[in-house]
């Protein structure tokens, strides 16, 4: 009891007095960056391609760097000088340090030639920050009690996806870039011998028109009710899964199970109607011998096992909530093509 009572009686530590530790960054990092930018104007195109003001940790960081950004986006030279002009006129320059602070950066970095290396460290260490604010965003979502499990665990997704996002969102990409990456895939659709340059969808005639499906291309199959979109589409999908990469299917009409049959009918070549009425309904009067469709249903299911095709649990949800079924597919590897049945009914 004694001991007990002298734990009891020990004097808390102020909380006051209580280090926490900084967030992820680099000084060094974010003052070579600067220091680059002052030292090489062509060193702006990678910075300003993969950097923002608010991805530097320091204050003082943020307010240069954006200066220097306006004068980037208004084709000024970037120098001590100019920088120090626009943090004047904007009334930030002693918030940013005075002037004194920013001619500093110029020996900050003796040259710009590892620029891009800096940059990656100033990238990571803001993408890890993000990732912090996101997780504390997250913790205080699963400790309010009044908002709904399900409304929670949706914008926990969102708060999430969001990281990511941002980091994908600052990309921007130059037409000589772009140029290069259409060279160097027509250079490969020519050493390959390949007709297409998209995903080939297993019809020739339709292949040929479209080019195969194309990277980001929304293809839309349009028809009167009976035509045969739901079998194009599936077919489609499982033919992209067996020979290019993982396909999710969602579906606002069929269940997981629906499309699994219609998938195994489709393989096996058979009526789906058999497998709905059953194999033995037809035996004895004149049907198929069950004994060859049991053959061709095992030997569609070993195929359809090893094929990355994917009918989502979660393919009646709507809205917002569609995002978070969309979004568990690309964190594990990405899709080759995403079908939707029907688009339609895509809200949110």
């Amino acid at each position: 009891m004694t001991l007990a009572y002298q734990r009891q009686s020990q004097p808390l530590r102020d909380p006051a007095k209580r280090r926490l530790p900084a967030p992820p960054h680099s000084t060094e990092a974010e003052e070579s960056v600067i220091g680059a930018l002052l030292r090489s104007q062509s060193a702006a195109d990678d910075v300003f391609d993969q950097l923002a003001p608010a991805d530097f940790y320091v204050p003082a960081h943020q307010r240069i760097v954006a200066a220097m950004r306006r004068l980037y986006n208004n084709n000024q030279p970037i120098d001590t000088v100019t920088v120090v002009d626009r943090l004047h006129r904007a009334g930030h320059l002693e918030a940013a340090g005075g002037a004194g602070f920013v001619v500093g950066f110029w020996d900050a970095v003796p040259s710009a030639a590892n620029v891009g290396y800096y940059i990656e460290v100033v990238a990571e260490h803001a993408l890890r920050r993000r990732m912090l604010e996101a997780a504390r965003r997250i913790t205080e979502l699963a400790g309010d009690l009044e908002t709904e499990v399900d409304t929670a665990l949706d914008q926990a997704e969102q708060t999430m996806l969001a990281v990511g996002e941002k980091r994908a969102g600052d990309a921007r990409e130059t037409l000589g870039g772009l140029l290069t990456a259409v060279l160097e895939r027509l250079e490969h659709i020519e050493t390959e011998g390949l007709d297409i340059s998209g995903i080939p969808t297993g019809l020739a005639d339709l292949d040929r028109k479209l080019g195969g499906l194309q990277p980001s291309t929304l293809v839309v199959v349009a028809g009167r009710p009976g035509m045969g979109k739901s079998a194009l589409a599936m077919n489609i999908a499982s033919h992209v899964a067996a020979n290019c990469g993982p396909v999710a299917y969602f579906s606002l009409e069929m269940s997981p199970t629906e499309i699994a049959y219609r998938w195994l009918a489709a393989q096996a070549r058979v009526d789906s109607m058999l497998l709905r009425t059953g194999l033995t309904s037809r035996s004895g009067r004149g049907g198929a011998d069950t004994t060859q469709i049991w053959a061709k249903l095992v030997q569609a299911t070993n195929h359809l096992h090893q094929v990355p095709l994917h009918a989502d649990d979660r393919s009646r949800t709507v809205g917002p909530e569609f995002g978070g079924c969309f979004a568990f597919y690309l964190v594990r590897g990405g899709l080759g093509v995403t079908c939707f049945h029907y688009i339609a009914g895509v809200g949110g």
